[in-house]
């Protein structure tokens, strides 16, 4: 969190970093867990519109074909994306994706 709300832009284009009282504001006023989803939806969409030959894209969409353990499947990366736009009732978001003027409106 200190590296998204510390540095600082001032009129004059030049950086400062904030004063104590400046971060406590940001903090207590901040919706930390909204703005982290918002940015896990954010990006999906980017890895959902990659080219396919992209290794990240790879690795997301990567099925692995060995025996699974015993017990309860991991949860994943996608899987937590996936519940946060169950939660905002999104439907059809694989298509939003495609249009990135509607696919920004959502976060």
């Amino acid at each position: 969190m200190r590296k998204i709300r510390d540095p600082i832009k001032t009129q004059d284009v030049s950086w400062r970093v904030r004063t104590s009282e400046e971060k406590y504001l940001l903090i207590k006023n901040a919706d930390t867990v909204r703005y982290i989803k918002a940015q896990r939806i954010s990006r999906i969409g980017h890895i959902v519109r990659m080219d396919k030959e992209r290794r990240v894209k790879r690795i997301t969409e990567r099925r692995p074909v060995a025996v699974r353990r015993v017990g309860r499947p991991r949860i994943r990366w996608e899987d937590y994306v996936l519940a946060g736009l169950g939660k905002m009732k999104i439907q059809n978001w694989t298509g939003m994706v495609v249009n990135g003027e509607e696919w920004k409106t959502i976060f």
